[in-house]
């Protein structure tokens, strides 16, 4: 409803819509392999860990079941919101939800948004300081949807909270995935 009063414009950048919407910006004018080996690359960089891999049965069952992803794609879509093909940035968007990591490495690759938008291991700065500041009000605010707040009161730490529950504060769950990194799938907060 918020996005039909909004002209398909999403409030919560950590939400579905505005997730599709990134997926259309990171795709630009390449072709959903190229746009998703940059993202891979980048992940691998920022975590220090080159075996991260998408996991391939996580993202065809995103596709497979994915109407309502498709549905705000192409609601976006109809305001002007997207400019590439619906299922390209659907391509895009699918993959970029199965990245399979540890939570060490999920930690590792976010580890610049708490030093000093730097690497910690080769100084190498990654942000500006505004961009991670930007950030981190986004995940204070928005990151838990509606118990941002709660977490943040009960912990004092920016966070994201995913579909896989795959964030700081997580633990493994025992199980592999296809890459042999720990499933985030079934992790819980305690």
């Amino acid at each position: 409803m918020q996005l039909e009063r909004e002209n398909g414009i999403p409030r919560n950048p950590f939400i579905n819509a505005a997730a599709i919407v990134v997926a259309d910006v990171v795709l630009g004018q390449r072709d959903a392999r190229a746009a998703l080996a940059e993202l891979l690359q980048l992940v691998r960089k920022l975590a220090a860990d080159n075996s991260i891999c998408i996991d391939t049965e996580v993202a065809q069952s995103e596709a497979s079941t994915g109407e309502r992803n498709r549905a705000l794609g192409h609601f976006m879509r109809a305001y002007g919101n997207l400019v590439n093909p619906v299922e390209a940035v659907l391509q895009v968007y699918f993959n970029q939800c199965a990245l399979a990591m540890s939570c060490a490495q999920l930690a590792r690759a976010g580890l610049f948004l708490a030093a000093d938008v730097r690497d910690p291991e080769t100084q190498q700065v990654i942000v500006n300081p505004a961009r991670a500041r930007r950030i981190n009000a986004l995940m204070l605010t928005c990151g838990h949807y509606d118990a941002s707040g709660d977490f943040a009161f009960r912990t004092g730490l920016p966070a994201r909270a995913a579909w896989a529950v795959g964030y700081w504060r997580s633990r493994r769950s025992g199980q592999r995935s296809r890459c042999g990194h720990q499933s985030l799938m079934t992790t819980a907060i305690r």
